[in-house]
C-alpha cells in the first residue's frame, strides 16, 4: 500500500521527464550552443569552411574549402574545389573569388589542375571567369546550405534523430567506417533519450524497500547503498554508451543496459520488501 502511490508518482515523473528530455532539453541545448558561438569574437565558419564530401552524378566526390566566407555578400575567397574518384584526387580547382549567382557559384581567376591515376599533374588550365560546372547540379551548394550548422545529437529530438538516421543509413557502405560509427552514435543517443527519463522510476524501486526498513541503521545504510547504486548505474551507463557507439554492443541494448539490470534488481527488492 505504501509502494503503490509512490511508484505511481515516480511513473508520472518519468513520463514528464521523457517529455522534457525530448522537447525542452534539445531546444535549450541548441540555444546554449548558439550563445557559445555568438560569444566568440569571430565565427569560425566565416573564416574557414569545409563541406562534407558529396557524390556527383559522374561518380566524383566533391569537397569545398574556402579561406573566407561572407554570407551577406554570398561570396567566398581563396576557394579550393577538390574532386576525388575512388579516394584518389582527380581534379583541383582554385579560384581567388566565388560569387553566388542564384543557381551556381561563379568563379574568378581560376586555375584548374587535372591529375592522372598516379596522382601526377596531367595538365593545367586557367581562366579569368567561369562557372564551377556545366550545369547547376555539379555546382557546390548554395550559401545558406553551406552556412547551415549541423546539429549535434544532443541538440536533436528523437524525431530529428530518426530522420538523421534514415539519411545516414542511405549513405552507409561497408567501406565507410566513419558513417557506420556515426550511425551507432546516433542510435545510442536515440534510445538513450527514451531510457534516461525512467531512471527516477527505477531508483524508486530501490528507495522504497530501503526506506521502510525498521532497523536503526537503515537510514545510514540506505544512504550508503543509494550512493553505491548511483555510482554503479553511472558506470553501467558509460560502459553501455561506449560499447554501443563502438559497435561492440547493439546500440539499443547499450542505451537500456543499466535500466534492464537495475529494473530487474529493483523488482526483486520490492518483492522481498512486500514479503517481509
Amino acid at each position: 500500500r505504501i509502494a503503490v502511490p509512490a511508484l505511481a508518482f515516480f511513473f508520472f515523473l518519468s513520463c514528464f521527464s521523457y517529455w522534457m528530455n525530448d522537447r525542452v532539453v534539445p531546444q535549450k541545448m541548441k540555444r546554449a550552443y548558439e550563445i557559445l558561438l555568438n560569444s566568440q569574437k569571430e565565427d569560425m565558419i566565416q573564416t574557414t569552411l569545409m563541406s562534407k564530401p558529396r557524390t556527383l552524378e559522374s561518380g566524383l566526390e566533391q569537397i569545398i574549402y574556402a579561406h573566407k566566407f561572407d554570407l551577406d555578400e554570398k561570396s567566398m575567397k581563396g576557394v579550393y574545389i577538390l574532386y576525388f574518384f575512388e579516394n584518389m584526387r582527380r581534379r583541383e580547382v582554385y579560384a581567388e573569388k566565388a560569387r553566388w549567382t542564384g543557381q551556381v557559384w561563379e568563379l574568378f581567376n581560376i586555375r584548374t589542375t587535372e591529375y592522372d591515376a598516379n596522382q601526377e599533374p596531367l595538365h593545367y588550365a586557367s581562366s579569368e571567369r567561369g562557372w564551377t560546372g556545366l550545369d547547376p547540379k555539379t555546382s557546390p551548394p548554395d550559401p545558406e546550405e553551406l552556412n547551415e550548422r549541423k546539429l549535434r545529437p544532443e541538440e536533436m529530438t528523437r524525431a530529428e534523430l530518426h530522420d538523421a538516421l534514415m539519411v545516414l543509413q542511405l549513405e552507409e557502405s561497408s567501406s565507410n567506417k566513419d558513417v557506420k560509427a556515426k550511425i551507432d552514435r546516433y542510435k545510442v543517443m536515440y534510445h538513450q533519450k527514451a531510457s534516461l527519463p525512467w531512471v527516477s522510476f527505477i531508483f524508486a524501486t530501490f528507495a522504497i524497500p530501503l526506506g521502510v526498513r525498521p532497523h536503526r541503521s537503515s537510514k545510514s545504510m540506505g544512504l550508503g547503498l543509494s550512493l553505491v547504486f548511483i555510482l554503479i548505474y553511472y558506470v553501467l551507463m558509460t560502459v553501455g554508451m561506449v560499447l554501443g557507439e563502438a559497435g561492440t554492443l547493439d546500440p539499443q541494448l547499450g542505451a537500456w543496459l543499466p535500466n534492464i539490470i537495475f529494473g530487474t534488481l529493483g523488482f526483486f527488492f520490492l518483492v522481498g520488501a512486500t514479503r517481509s
